[in-house]
C-alpha cells in the first residue's frame, strides 16, 4: 500500500512540475546534423531500392555462396557428378517456386544472376555428359554476376554503417541505426544514458518538419534525462493497445503537450486561427490535405486518449496549449 502511495505522490508531483521544454538552439544543431545524415541516407536507400530491397531488408542479406545448392553445384561440376547436379537443378527450383519470398528477403540484391540460373536450371540442354560444358559457362557466369551484385551490396551497406557512427552535438550523442526492434520509431532517447538513437528506415524522415517534431520531442526526453527522471512505467489495463498505454504514461506528457504545441504552429501557417487550430485538434474531423501527417495525427489522437481515458490530463493539455497560443 505504501509503495501505491508513493507512486501516487510520484505522478501528482510530475503532473503538477513545471513544464519541460526543448532546448530550441540544440534542436536546431542536432536538425541539422541529422538531416545531412538522413539525405545520404535516402540516396542509399535509393540504390538499395533499386536492387528491389529495403534498409530492412538488407539487414537479412545473406553471402551469394549461401545461395540454394551452392556448395552442390560446385562439387558436382568439380567431380563431374551429373546426377549430384541435376539434383541440385530440381532443389533450386523447389526454392524458386516454393521459398520466393525467403530468397527475396536473403538474396534480394543479387536478382539478375538469380534470374539468369532461373533460366539455366529450366534449360534440358545443360544437363548429363553432354551439357556438361554448357552448365559450366552459366554457372561460372552466375557466380560472376552474383559476385558483382554482393560486393555492390557490401558497398552500399557500409556506407551506412559509416552513417551510423555516433555523432556529439552541443553535449547530446546522436547515433544512428537501420531499425528499432519491435517497433518503427522515428526516433527515442534512452533515459538512463542521454543518447538519441534515429531510425533511418523510417520513411517519415522524409519530411524535414516532422523529423524537426520529432527531434524537439526527443529532446523533451533529454531534459527528462538531464534532471534524473527515469519514467518508472505507470500501471494500466491490460486490455489497452500499446498506442494508449504509450500515450498515457506521465513521462510521455510534457514531450506529447509539445508535439501538440506544433501541431497548432503548423495548422496557424495554413491560415487557421490559434482557436480555430486547438478546436480542430480536439475533435474528431478529418485532417486539412496541407496540414503535416504526422502533426496532426500525432496531437488529435493524443488528445483523443487523453480524454477517454485521463480527463485531468486532458484538461491539463488544454489548459497549456491554450496558454502558448491564446
Amino acid at each position: 500500500m505504501r509503495y501505491k502511495i508513493e507512486q501516487l505522490e510520484r505522478r501528482v508531483r510530475l503532473l503538477e512540475a513545471s513544464r519541460l521544454r526543448p532546448n530550441l538552439s540544440l534542436a536546431d544543431q542536432a536538425l541539422k546534423e541529422i538531416m545531412v545524415r538522413i539525405e545520404r541516407a535516402k540516396e542509399l536507400s535509393t540504390r538499395l531500392f533499386s536492387k528491389g530491397l529495403t534498409l530492412k531488408d538488407a539487414s537479412m542479406a545473406l553471402p551469394y555462396t549461401q545461395f540454394p545448392a551452392f556448395k552442390t553445384f560446385e562439387d558436382a561440376l568439380k567431380n563431374k557428378d551429373h546426377a549430384k547436379a541435376r539434383r541440385g537443378g530440381r532443389y533450386v527450383r523447389e526454392w524458386l517456386d516454393e521459398e520466393w519470398s525467403t530468397l527475396k528477403h536473403e538474396f534480394g540484391y543479387m536478382m539478375p544472376a538469380i534470374t539468369q540460373w532461373s533460366h539455366t536450371i529450366d534449360r534440358e540442354d545443360v544437363w548429363g555428359e553432354s551439357g556438361v560444358r554448357k552448365l559450366k559457362m552459366a554457372w561460372n557466369k552466375f557466380k560472376k554476376i552474383a559476385k558483382k551484385n554482393w560486393e555492390e551490396y557490401l558497398d552500399l551497406i557500409e556506407g551506412f554503417e559509416d552513417l551510423e557512427n555516433e555523432h556529439l552535438t552541443g553535449g547530446l550523442k546522436i547515433q544512428f541505426v537501420k531499425g528499432f526492434r519491435g517497433t518503427d520509431s522515428i526516433a527515442r532517447v534512452d533515459l538512463v544514458t542521454g543518447v538519441m538513437s534515429i531510425n533511418l528506415s523510417n520513411k517519415s524522415i522524409r519530411n524535414k518538419k516532422t523529423v524537426k517534431a520529432v527531434v524537439e520531442h526527443e529532446l523533451v526526453h533529454y531534459e527528462q534525462h538531464l534532471k534524473g527522471i527515469t519514467g518508472t512505467p505507470n500501471q494500466f489495463n491490460t486490455e489497452y493497445d500499446f498506442f494508449v498505454e504509450h500515450s498515457l504514461r506521465d513521462i510521455e506528457f510534457d514531450p506529447r503537450l509539445n508535439d501538440l504545441s506544433n501541431a497548432v504552429s503548423d495548422l496557424i501557417e495554413l491560415g487557421y486561427s490559434p482557436r480555430e487550430a486547438i478546436d480542430l485538434l480536439n475533435s474528431n474531423d478529418r485532417k486539412p490535405s496541407e496540414a503535416n501527417d504526422f502533426l496532426f495525427d500525432s496531437a488529435q489522437q493524443w488528445l483523443s486518449v487523453l480524454k477517454k481515458h485521463d480527463r485531468r490530463k486532458y484538461t491539463k493539455a488544454l489548459k497549456e496549449v491554450k496558454r502558448d497560443y491564446l
